[in-house]
């Protein structure tokens, strides 16, 4: 994710001390702007209370996003519901199949060219970001 411009000082703002350097590649936790997705993932995981209640399919699939036209991918990573209806598929803890790394630690998606609609709405920050990191304790 590009950072926001630097604004250029004024000559007349006294000087301030450098903030401290967040840890590494985690990102400036106190700000939800300056998440690093690649040191979380946490948006790539079904929440327990959906596991709790039964729901196994967490991240619909639009019969336009780019994923369904890899049959390769469809075959590896593609389930579907009972009406028929394409999701992303999970591991047995709740995680996506496409999630490469430690929700937490490093991670990246294997399909992120192809990733699906959903996917691509999630911004460091936002309420579904937000609600992810709660649920897995980051």
């Amino acid at each position: 994710m590009p950072s926001p411009p630097d604004p250029a000082a004024s000559s007349l703002a006294p000087a301030s001390p450098a903030p401290e350097a967040p840890a590494e590649g985690r990102g400036d936790q106190d700000s939800p702007a300056s998440w690093d997705c690649q040191a979380c993932g946490a948006c790539c995981r079904n929440l327990d209370v959906n596991q709790a209640s039964g729901v196994r399919y967490w991240v619909e699939i639009a019969a336009a996003d780019k994923i369904l036209t890899r049959q390769d991918l469809v075959r590896k990573l593609v389930t579907y519901d009972r009406a028929r209806v394409p999701h992303l598929r999970m591991t047995h803890d709740g995680t996506c199949e496409a999630l490469r790394g430690t929700i937490g630690g490093r991670v990246t998606c294997s399909i992120y060219h192809q990733r699906p609609s959903p996917c691509r709405r999630v911004m460091p920050g936002d309420d579904t970001c937000v609600r992810s990191r709660a649920a897995c304790g980051l």
